[in-house]
């Protein structure tokens, strides 16, 4: 599968007008040419990316992703039609978005995956690049110890890595959760302090957890 990732921030007096297009506008002509889901996410306050120093990183105030069968489909005429062909509406909410970042993201495994359709209330998102000669030890350690631990966490509903055909860094995880419980489990903040985190190099803003606003289905 592929992903479509939306990172942005916007005026505060644009904030209701942008969940309206999204819901009255993008996401039915997007599910209309086959995306199976969508879904606009806020940054949950308070949240925000580590820099080595320790110092924190604001994170970009909206993530708006998209769900695709494939990769191709983000390159295919009915998706780029839309582009393409913005109306009025559409190409004044793009002007008021503001340090916009774009993914076109393709689904590498493993994954975790429980049951149920469309996004889920929390998403919690790493991105960031790997130097070649680390990329090895961190894929070891990422599907051997990682991703069963994580399976154990409260309310986990998928747990999903990607790599960008457009956009940087290049790598890019998704976990999704159904609740909060996650976020101060013992399990959770161990995992997140790994020393094989210390292989990547995390974008500014990065990571960072967003709660669900809008979705389809």
């Amino acid at each position: 599968m592929g992903l479509l990732a939306i990172f942005c921030d916007m005026g505060e007096q644009w904030h209701e007008e942008f969940r309206m297009w999204l819901s009255e506008d993008m996401f039915p002509a997007r599910m209309r040419i086959g995306f199976p889901a969508c879904a606009s996410y806020d940054l949950v306050p308070g949240e925000a990316g580590a820099e080595a120093d320790g110092s924190q990183t604001v994170a970009p105030s909206f993530l708006t992703i998209y769900e695709t069968s494939s990769t191709a489909d983000l390159y295919g005429e009915p998706y780029q039609g839309l582009r393409r062909n913005r109306d009025p509406r559409d190409a004044a909410m793009h002007e008021r978005m503001i340090g916009m970042e774009r993914y076109a993201l393709s689904l590498v495994g493993p994954i975790i995956s429980r049951d149920g359709d469309g996004f889920a209330h929390y998403a919690y998102v790493d991105r960031f690049d790997l130097r070649p000669a680390d990329v090895q030890a961190f894929n070891i350690w990422f599907e051997g110890e990682y991703l069963p631990w994580c399976s154990k966490m409260p309310g986990l509903v998928r747990v999903r890595r990607y790599l960008a055909m457009e956009g940087a860094p290049r790598h890019f995880v998704l976990h999704e959760f159904e609740g909060m419980a996650f976020y101060d489990d013992p399990l959770w903040r161990a995992l997140r302090k790994s020393k094989e985190w210390a292989l990547s190099a995390m974008t500014y803003g990065a990571p960072a957890l967003y709660k669900c606003a809008i979705k389809v289905p």
